[in-house]
């Protein structure tokens, strides 16, 4: 397998490895989106497999009904991504592109990992099936986890058990620095 350059009709791009035998993106590459959300780590048959960083277009921006009191917004992904990511977005300045650092499993964010929104709102934890879901916390542009601490287990996005879980967001931290590390030697 060799380094290969692929432009899709849609505008979308690959750059690394091609399989001669099932002519699909394979191994540690590059692939950027239509809309310019742009991934960088490991590819499998075609999709997102294991560790990899997925950078979205600066436009992005999750709904906010109460500035107190945040509730659940959805990200617009791609079509890649056929289910929606849940997390809590607060208007500020961006600090940080958003992006997502961490496990994937059939082109979804599915394991451990850190994403993060243009105003500088993250989730360090667990996600399954491209959703917020497990153990995580939550931390606002200015460091903190909320007046009444997000940090716990989730479901769909929504806390539903306030604990600690200081081992998964280690786990998460880690798998965060591996996909880093995977997107920086491309």
């Amino acid at each position: 397998m060799s380094a290969t350059e692929v432009r899709y009709p849609d505008g979308g791009k690959y750059i690394g490895p091609i399989r001669e035998d099932s002519g699909l993106p394979y191994g540690v590459g590059i692939k950027i989106l239509p809309d310019g959300s742009k991934y960088a780590g490991n590819i499998q048959s075609g999709l997102f497999q294991g560790c990899g960083v997925m950078t979205f277009p600066d436009g992005s921006k999750l709904q906010v009904e109460d500035m107190n009191n945040p509730v659940i917004g959805e990200m617009p992904l791609t079509s890649v991504m056929t289910s929606p990511c849940y997390m809590f977005g607060l208007h500020y300045d961006a600090i940080f592109p958003p992006g997502y650092e961490g496990e994937f499993t059939s082109g979804k964010f599915h394991g451990v990992g850190i994403i993060h929104n243009a105003e500088g709102v993250s989730f360090c934890g667990e996600f399954r099936d491209g959703r917020v879901d497990g153990k995580g916390q939550i931390t606002f542009q200015n460091g903190t986890h909320g007046l009444k601490r997000q940090e716990g287990t989730f479901l769909d996005g929504i806390l539903q058990t306030k604990q600690k879980c200081q081992a998964v967001i280690e786990r998460a931290k880690s798998k965060a620095e591996e996909a880093q590390s995977v997107a920086g030697s491309l």
